[in-house]
């Protein structure tokens, strides 16, 4: 893949998230055994930690939808090589169920091998995620 491919399909997956599409149209950039990580406290929202397959995708499609509402989304920039986009940015959000909210910086970086996506790796501020989700 080319530097510009990889830019593509960052900024498909970003525009597909943004126009809150279903998760069949999100999960066809992913491959079928796609590494999903977003590090963190993974009691606190089911699509945190290390997970494997497109059912990880789905989860935070849907599971998101159900309990954040995005107030803030905003990109910075988009790098890419021959082998990965990373996108850098900032989102808040409030918890549907506990009514805080967060805001976190973001990176995410996409491995891409013949324009799937094979690994996701999101990092955020955990600690401020953490914390929205906890019900006092």
């Amino acid at each position: 893949m080319t530097d510009q491919d990889n830019l593509t399909i960052a900024r498909t997956l970003l525009q597909r998230l943004a126009e809150a599409q279903s998760s069949s149209s999100v999960g066809e950039l992913f491959a079928k055994d796609v590494l999903w990580h977003i590090p963190g406290n993974e009691a606190a929202y089911p699509w945190i930690g290390k997970q494997r397959g497109q059912e990880a995708v789905n989860r935070f499609i849907t599971e998101t939808g159900k309990r954040l509402q995005r107030t803030h989304f905003e990109v910075h920039d988009i790098l890419a090589n021959e082998r990965r986009a990373m996108i850098y940015g900032e989102l808040a959000a409030i918890d549907l169920v506990t009514e805080k909210s967060m805001v976190t910086p973001f990176v995410i970086t996409l491995d891409i091998v013949d324009g799937l996506i094979h690994s996701f790796l999101m990092m955020e501020n955990s600690v401020a995620v953490s914390e929205a989700s906890r019900a006092d």
